[in-house]
């Protein structure tokens, strides 16, 4: 077979129109694919779409999101394992058939304090209902701890004087509630929070005297707990904190054991503060700020509110310690002119130096001067002016205000307490409506010592507030500065101790004993009470308790022991059940079964004092329901008298073989087994 021609060219090696691709095609594919310098036809590449201003915020806006969204998912994360957010200021307690409790709430009120780092402040337990009792007048007192009535007990406070006062000047046409809601170390921010609180239970009027802690106080401007020194930061600030994964990111910091010392000492961290230094405007313009706030907040409620001048003593020396000598701005030698001036006589000039003093101390803790002048412009907003500075100054020793009606630097004697209320009488006149105060109304009031009187003012009371400002005066930086002051507070503690019987001093000490304290302090007119009661002495134990009763929470397990303690007293002073006496079992019963409904109903203790008092009033089925529980298996001297109502009960509603048993059981602690003999064998004389 004859081949044909061997043809090479672009079909390759083979037959013409051979469809393989030849050899040398291949080969010279690869060669050129070698070869750098040859030039390759390239496809041309596709332009990418141009971008438009649109795609370009759009990748910026994204850009700038993502941390957020990422912060944002933390956060969820961190509030779905229970952090951020704050516990209300005033909480919700439950509702008992016909009335809602509502109560301040401790952890509310420390979230303006940082715990890790110092104690907090305090607000006392206010126990009121919403809605209010019908045809009653309601007045929330707000400010920090001069405001709260510091260093008095409760009954002496200025809102318990106000009550009495008005009750007085109205003569019963109305109901009055007073609800203090003051709150030690506090700046003007945290007060304007608890107000936005209160103002949603009803107040009819409100009442401000915050400016003492602008510096030093929660949220001051040179506090441990400050967050800056304008309202918009302390604000922004207050947010942040409240934040879930700011919580959870403080959680993880080993926690430190608290510095010793008082509060007033912990929360100062700057020591001294110059006439020219940047705070001094930084306190002005919040305490601006925040009152101005205050007064728009009760003006959109509808709700008067009473804005107050901040009286100080103007008498007392310095407090910060000084660093430079020039003349015209030393603190001391301003107040030693004054000093000196004072004893001349030269009042009207003396109290000019003492101002002086007061306004350049380097450690201000009083309100200055300029505090005044931002009270007088807040008020301009709608509020109603009480010139409280003024009030004290025309009824201080040469008018100025001292150691007549102050504690302190800035805390009211029992006599201040009640000018403060006198004050808020004189504001009221210019109200309308249920809230208006006549002027003969006021001057017909008793002298202010009766009213004292009627409260409970008592040795007790006096001690427990010389023992308060002696233990204030313990602090260095107080005592080295103000050495007569301190020692003066010592001096009224001894004096008073000095006064009372042997009794009463074994009392005092037991008193002083943090062991018989709880989360707050038992009332000395308690403890005293106690020791009276003992020694057989129930005229006085009967009045030092009804003064305890008045120094506790409304609802709480102390004003039931309390309510009981006067019942017993009063059962041995008297034959026959007064009309009073009925009103006490009363207050009794509804105390405890309100802390049964209110998170105690497996407690002992009320079960034993609410089950005493069903007994006493012949309700011996609740009684048994009660005694049953609350006695359980302790047969021990001090449940002897539960034992005794119990057994009482048993045999007044057919049980008698129940008490028999009960009183066998109690009869095997050697200590009851004399009263349990006695006990069996009357009951079974009567049978």
């Amino acid at each position: 077979m004859e081949r044909g021609p061997v043809v090479f060219g672009r079909q390759g090696v083979g037959a013409p129109g051979a469809g393989t691709p030849g050899l040398s095609f291949v080969i010279g594919s690869r060669l050129m694919a070698k070869n750098p310098h040859r030039k390759r036809r390239r496809r041309p590449r596709a332009e990418p779409p141009p971008r438009t201003r649109l795609k370009e915020l759009g990748f910026f806006v994204a850009a700038v999101l993502l941390p957020f969204v990422g912060l944002g998912v933390a956060e969820l994360v961190c509030r779905h394992f229970g952090y951020g957010g704050y516990p209300p200021i005033i909480v919700d307690v439950g509702d008992d058939g016909s009335r809602h409790w509502y109560s301040t709430h401790r952890l509310g009120t420390d979230t303006f304090f940082d715990t890790r780092l110092s104690l907090t402040g305090g607000m006392r337990e206010v126990h009121f209902t919403t809605p209010k009792p019908p045809n009653t007048v309601r007045i929330a007192i707000l400010g920090g701890s001069a405001a709260q009535g510091f260093p008095q007990p409760l009954p002496l406070t200025n809102g318990s004087f106000l009550a009495a006062m008005l009750r007085e000047a109205w003569g019963g046409a109305r109901g009055v509630e007073v609800l203090n809601f003051g709150a030690t170390a506090v700046a003007s921010f945290p007060v304007l929070h608890f107000l936005e609180a209160v103002l949603d239970h009803e107040p009819d009027l409100v009442v401000v005297m915050s400016g003492n802690n602008e510096f030093y106080g929660a949220y001051g401007v040179q506090s441990l707990h400050s967050a800056g020194r304008s309202p918009a930061a302390m604000s922004a600030t207050r947010w942040l904190r409240g934040s879930g994964l700011v919580q959870w990111l403080t959680s993880l910091r080993p926690r430190r054991p608290l510095p010793s010392g008082k509060l007033m000492e912990q929360v100062a961290v700057k020591r001294r503060i110059g006439p020219d230094d940047s705070a001094r405007r930084g306190a002005r313009r919040s305490l601006r700020a925040h009152l101005g706030k205050m007064v728009r907040r009760c003006r959109e409620r509808g709700v008067p509110v009473i804005l107050c001048t901040i009286p100080t003593n103007e008498r007392m020396a310095p407090i910060g310690v000084e660093e430079e000598s020039a003349e015209d701005r030393s603190a001391r030698l301003h107040h030693a002119r004054a000093d000196s001036l004072f004893r001349l006589g030269r009042h009207e000039e003396a109290r000019a130096a003492y101002l002086q003093a007061r306004d350049l101390d380097p450690m201000p803790w009083r309100a200055t001067s300029t505090a005044r002048a931002v009270v007088l412009d807040a008020a301009n907003e709608g509020a109603v002016l009480c010139d409280m500075e003024a009030e004290f100054r025309s009824a201080a020793e040469g008018h100025v205000i001292g150691w007549d009606l102050m504690d302190d630097h800035v805390h009211l004697t029992i006599r201040g307490q009640a000018l403060f209320a006198t004050a808020i009488l004189r504001s009221m006149e210019s109200l309308t409506g249920p809230l208006r105060v006549e002027e003969h109304q006021i001057e017909q009031l008793p002298d202010w010592r009766v009213f004292a009187d009627r409260l409970g003012q008592s040795v007790y009371t006096d001690y427990v507030a010389a023992s308060r400002i002696k233990a204030l005066f313990e602090i260095p930086f107080l005592r080295v500065n103000n050495r007569a002051a301190a020692e003066r507070a010592e001096k009224v503690c001894l004096q008073l101790g000095e006064s009372m019987s042997e009794i009463d001093r074994r009392a005092v000490a037991r008193w002083r004993d943090p062991g018989l304290h709880g989360a707050t302090d038992r009332p000395l007119s308690f403890v005293v009470g106690v020791y009276r009661m003992e020694e057989g002495d129930f005229a006085t134990a009967e009045r030092l308790f009804f003064s305890a009763r008045a120094s506790v929470p409304t609802v709480s397990l102390w004003r039931l022991q309390l309510v009981w303690q006067i019942l017993r007293c009063r059962r041995q002073l008297q034959e026959q059940p007064s009309a009073e006496d009925v009103a006490l079992c009363g207050e009794a019963i509804e105390l405890g079964e309100l802390l049964l409904r209110f998170g105690h109903a497996d407690s002992p203790e009320v079960l034993r004092y609410l089950g005493l008092a069903y007994n006493l009033t012949g309700d011996h089925a609740s009684a048994v329901r009660c005694l049953e529980r609350g006695v359980g298996a302790d047969y021990s001297i001090e449940g002897w008298e539960a034992i005794v109502a119990l057994a009482d009960s048993y045999v007044l509603i057919g049980r008698a073989a129940d008490a028999v048993n009960l009183l066998n059981r109690a009869s095997r602690n050697p200590d009851l087994t004399v009263a349990a003999g006695e006990l069996l064998r009357s009951l079974e004389g009567s049978h």
